[in-house]
């Protein structure tokens, strides 16, 4: 479920974020302006190799690997050796103004992401659950542990995006009762369910569709915010709502506490997790845990971290809605000419503001084998750094779209799962399909 995000920036903060191998990088306060410092930390690209070829980073020789979040340096000192960002990583600087907010928090790297006050959300601190298990949502104003609201770097009209802590997963007590971690509940009450999985004839009330124990992920049936609520307290994805049931939609979780394509930790977004290729051989099976969806138009979608409801990774697995030339998921399906040679520039498009860049990848089989070992995450990862301006500066989420004679692997900008997949609720009757957001499912 995707929910418009806030996204407060200062224009004193990162100015600009440049990868090895660019001539216009800043590697020293004299680089930067008046009242701001160059700052570097490794960054993630989400298993891709592409740090190892760097001679001024990876090449340097001596020293051991930083880890992601970690402060790098881009010049070595005369005779010392220095620690190196790990394969996968890079180290990138920016211009950054004295005691602003950093956007790197450990091992989880948000682009262009930056704590921001947290008295912006006093009028709409993130909901408590109020259930037998007394989940908490420690909601306090920004500390230097704490990350209560945050900011990414997009036009106005700037929102805030709050909850207890940021800097945390789902697994954080302190954010366990939050609404921005209901579906982490989901999927723990998924995880805890056992076989037989519902037939895609089965559809109702059925959530929990499949626990795969060797893939650590579940895939359950989505749920929207109940649009026959009238309140906008209620329909405030932070502060609470009753949510309904999408009989088409559906997501897929890993069972680890991951929080989305900007999570490096190798579990979530390593070159090995099974969850793109989970997510579209269920898509086209028909047999027990499947979705049905066969060859009609259909994708598979992970949101930008500034275009996503939830705390907890959720890739969506849906029908294109609509199937027509003004979703850009299916302009990009439809197009047959698309480039495959990952060494030249990628195929954009982009419809309603909404835009794609993408390679395709020729596949005869179906489902598609080649999906057990691409990385798509790394793949998107080197999209996103090819296509944008601003790597560094600019979110990014990530599509799958399956076709005749394989599939399309896409970084996406500017647009949500609701924007371009079928997101009906069903609401009749009601008792079966809509609850509170904060209980698992019924």
């Amino acid at each position: 479920m995707a929910a418009i995000l806030l996204l407060l920036c200062a224009a004193s903060a990162a100015a600009r974020d440049i990868a090895p191998g660019h001539g216009d990088r800043c590697s020293s306060s004299a680089s930067c302006s008046t009242g701001s410092t160059c700052e570097c930390t490794c960054r993630s690209r989400h298993g891709s190799a592409a740090a190892s070829s760097s001679s001024d980073v990876s090449s340097a020789g001596g020293g051991s690997y930083l880890e992601p979040g970690d402060t790098c340096s881009l010049r070595r000192n005369p005779g010392q050796a220095f620690a190196r960002c790990r394969p996968g990583s890079f180290c990138s600087c920016s211009c950054v103004a004295s005691g602003a907010p950093k956007s790197s928090f450990g091992s989880s790297y948000l682009p262009a992401g930056v704590c921001a006050d947290g008295s912006k959300c006093s009028s709409r601190a993130p909901f408590k659950c109020g259930n037998t298990q007394n989940l908490k949502c420690s909601f306090t104003a920004t500390t230097s542990t704490t990350c209560a609201a945050l900011g990414y770097a997009k036009p106005s009209p700037s929102q805030t995006y709050c909850m207890a802590n940021f800097k945390t997963t789902c697994a954080d007590p302190a954010n366990a009762g939050c609404n921005r971690c209901a579906i982490y509940k989901v999927m723990q009450a998924c995880a805890a369910q056992s076989s037989p999985w519902p037939t895609p004839s089965q559809k109702g009330e059925e959530a929990c569709r499949y626990h795969s124990t060797a893939g650590n992920y579940v895939i359950v049936k989505s749920r929207t915010v109940d649009s026959t609520q009238t309140s906008q307290h209620e329909k405030d994805p932070e502060t609470g709502s009753n949510i309904c049931i999408m009989p088409n939609h559906y997501i897929l979780m890993p069972t680890t506490a991951c929080t989305g394509v900007d999570d490096s930790n190798s579990k979530c977004t390593g070159p090995t997790v099974a969850y793109w290729d989970g997510a579209v051989r269920h898509g086209y099976g028909s047999s027990a845990g499947d979705l049905g969806f066969g060859n009609s138009h259909w994708a598979v979608m992970i949101n930008a971290p500034d275009e996503r409801g939830q705390h907890q990774m959720h890739i969506h697995v849906a029908p294109l809605e609509p199937a027509a030339a003004s979703n850009v998921l299916f302009v990009a399906k439809e197009d047959n000419n698309m480039e495959t040679d990952l060494t030249k520039p990628p195929t954009h498009h982009t419809v309603n503001g909404h835009t794609v860049a993408a390679y395709f990848f020729k596949d005869a089989a179906t489902p598609p084998t080649s999906l057990k070992t691409l990385d798509v995450f790394g793949t998107a990862a080197a999209i996103h750094n090819k296509f944008s301006k601003n790597p560094g500066q600019e979110a990014y989420g990530v599509a799958l779209i399956p076709k005749k004679g394989g599939y399309v692997v896409a970084a996406t900008y500017g647009f949500a799962d609701v924007n371009v997949m079928d997101t009906k609720p069903a609401t009749n009757p009601r008792n079966k399909f809509c609850q509170a957001a904060c209980q698992p499912f019924k």
